[in-house]
């Protein structure tokens, strides 16, 4: 089993944002960037006004299809590959309605490297490849993940 497991799938999951969600957007980022002119913290101000923009631009944009690999000398997304030397371990997840490979990495800046997983390959395939190279450790989405889920990232 050690011909690579190789697979295509949109970087995020889209979600098509109405009107709403922007007027939404940007009433609350007023809201913050008022309530920073109160309290004359103007650099927060900036922060916000560019987070939000940032958001907003993230949020209208199409994922791009990006090729996935699971290879004998480590994980390959689009034209990078991270060794297994370099990731700790994995864990095959189906919660919240999304079939994923969660990577701990050894990273400090990218802790986990979260992949979807397509409908032809099965939980069991990704895990007997993925056991073959490293330990299984159930990981969790971090909270940041889950936050932007619920908003439609």
């Amino acid at each position: 089993m050690n011909n690579p497991i190789e697979w295509q799938a949109p970087e995020y999951t889209h979600y098509e944002k109405n009107q709403n969600w922007f007027w939404t957007a940007g009433i609350i980022t007023a809201i913050l960037i008022l309530l920073s002119l109160i309290f004359k913290n103007f650099l927060f101000g900036i922060i916000i006004l560019l987070g939000a923009f940032t958001a907003m631009m993230y949020g209208a944009r199409p994922p791009e299809l990006i090729t996935f690999a699971l290879t004998p000398k480590g994980l390959r997304i689009k034209d990078r590959l991270y060794l297994y030397q370099d990731l700790k371990s994995f864990w095959v997840s189906d919660e919240y309605h999304h079939r994923k490979i969660i990577i701990e990495s050894s990273r400090l800046i990218l802790p986990h490297i979260i992949i979807p997983l397509p409908e032809n390959i099965t939980d069991a395939e990704a895990r007997e490849y993925l056991l073959q190279y490293l330990a299984e450790e159930r990981h969790e989405e971090s909270l940041i993940d889950l936050i932007a889920d619920y908003f439609g990232y």
